[in-house]
């Protein structure tokens, strides 16, 4: 019954205890780490629920929980923000996809998908406007801007046509361009 063995060329054993590297305070756990770990293959974890468990100190404003780089160069990476919102970070741990705990999503950029859905209704705020009260599928400008808070409508990648509010609040349709309403109600 080999308690501990260690070996430069077959197998070494630490069996009976836990092993702690860089503390003396056991956790309790049969690996314990107090420092950064490299792995030059992959890590797996096989059996119970939970796969791997960030315990993140709080108030930390970012917390880069995963991060994914290309030749040792961060592209993006995931974690909690100060609010305990999860979100998905450029390399410059600019927020790109924030989640909070209720569920609200915001995305820091456009949005490309087959299919976009939701049952809160989809709001977009642009130019550092406010939220749209009012509908559940919205767009909202600034009220300095003139007809750009529209529904543009493409065909084949260029705008032909758009749905807008002018400066005047009032309903355009026609080219979605500043100016370019070919009817107003």
């Amino acid at each position: 019954n080999i308690t501990v063995k260690l070996s430069s060329n077959s197998k070494s054993y630490f069996n009976g205890g836990n092993l702690l590297i860089g503390t003396t305070t056991d956790n309790g756990s049969k690996l314990q780490v107090n420092g950064a770990a490299t792995f030059t293959s992959s890590v797996t974890s096989k059996g119970g629920d939970a796969k791997f468990i960030a315990n993140n100190i709080s108030g930390a404003s970012i917390n880069q929980d995963f991060v994914f780089q290309r030749n040792d160069n961060t592209k993006f990476s995931l974690g909690l923000d100060g609010n305990d919102s999860f979100n998905v970070y450029d390399s410059n741990t600019n927020p790109k996809l924030t989640i909070a705990s209720s569920g609200a999503s915001t995305f820091a950029s456009s949005v490309t998908a087959t299919v976009l859905k939701s049952t809160l209704g989809v709001q977009v705020n642009a130019n550092g406007s406010g939220n749209d009260p009012y509908g559940t599928v919205s767009v909202t400008q600034p009220g300095n801007t003139s007809n750009y808070s529209y529904y543009g409508l493409t065909r084949a990648g260029s705008i032909g046509a758009g749905i807008g509010i002018t400066n005047a609040n009032q309903m355009w349709f026609g080219t979605a361009s500043s100016g370019g309403a070919t009817s107003t109600l």
